[in-house]
């Protein structure tokens, strides 16, 4: 955390979070979790500001998502 300045739960890994995607019929509902807890975990840091509305253009309701 103090390294990079924000923290990603393991669970919420990339790599995890496409594992389970087939099967997460709120996928949406998570990468907008995900992305919320990323930009969450930098609040206080010297990464805050980098971090703050990074994920805002991203439309985890799109039908281009699939």
């Amino acid at each position: 955390m103090a390294e990079k300045g924000f923290y990603i739960l393991p669970s919420e890994l990339f790599a995890n979070v496409r594992q389970r995607a087939a099967h997460d019929e709120n996928l949406n509902e998570t990468l907008e979790r995900v992305f919320k807890n990323i930009e969450g975990s930098a609040v206080g840091t010297d990464s805050e500001y980098d971090l703050k509305g990074l994920f805002d253009d991203l439309e985890v309701n799109s039908a281009k998502l699939g």
